[in-house]
């Protein structure tokens, strides 16, 4: 299991996305003040801007709990955003491996397709074992 990066960073974006919701919440008291009273879409879209604001600083809380990378014996899984499914990648499918600049690395899948996992992501002793990892399976 290769856990995600710095909790430092996950915690500053989580704020980040609180302050976002807050100033949501700022919005629609000022267009109280400056009108009798909001519309039902106002309200939908204070009630969700809110939520979804507390859900994200919830969710880059913890996410340095989670799994960024996994790999089992047929393939490689790399976490996606929230409510999507892991990215499921086996290993007969990955035709080479491009080592970009020191910040990434790029999947060349055997269909076409490409899967970058970035740097920033994991730490720095992560990208690093991640890396010799692949390069020596493939």
């Amino acid at each position: 299991m290769f856990p995600y990066g710095s909790s430092r960073a996950w915690k500053r974006k989580g704020n980040n996305e609180l302050y976002y919701a807050a100033l949501g919440v700022i919005s629609a008291v000022l267009l109280i003040q400056f009108q009798s009273a909001l519309s039902a879409g106002d309200k939908l879209l204070l009630v969700t801007t809110l939520t979804l604001g507390i859900l994200k600083t919830i969710y880059y809380s913890f996410l340095k709990k989670k799994a960024y990378i996994q790999f089992y014996k047929d393939r490689l899984e790399i976490a996606q955003f929230p409510l999507f499914q892991s990215k499921q990648l086996k290993y007969n499918q990955i035709h080479h491996l491009v080592r970009g600049n020191d910040d990434t690395l790029t999947l060349n899948m055997v269909d076409g397709s490409e899967f970058i996992i970035d740097r920033n992501q994991v730490t720095e002793e992560t990208f690093r074992k991640l890396k010799d990892i692949l390069v020596e399976s493939n």
